[in-house]
């Protein structure tokens, strides 16, 4: 029975997979795609990381087990985020 949906899920998979591009103007849009979701990632990333500073304290974090520096470290991933 497990392998039996293992199957269908790994059939659902590989049927959602984007044909291979055979000629440029198709790799060029599949470039493009690739490259919008890694910018449209970028920009998720930077969200998260500017709620999560602004809706949590330097104490908050403390009071959750995390070490004192921990939101100064959030502070730099959120500016290498935002510099991308």
């Amino acid at each position: 029975m497990k392998s039996a949906i293992l199957a269908l899920a790994l059939g659902a998979i590989v049927a959602q997979a984007s044909p291979v591009a055979t000629n440029a103007a198709d790799i060029r849009t599949k470039d493009l795609d690739t490259l919008n979701f890694a910018l449209t990632l970028e920009h998720v990333e930077v969200a998260f990381y500017t709620m999560g500073l602004q809706n949590y304290t330097q104490q908050d974090f403390v009071n959750a087990g995390l070490p004192v520096g921990a939101r100064t470290q959030f502070e730099r991933v959120l500016q290498n985020e935002a510099a991308h």
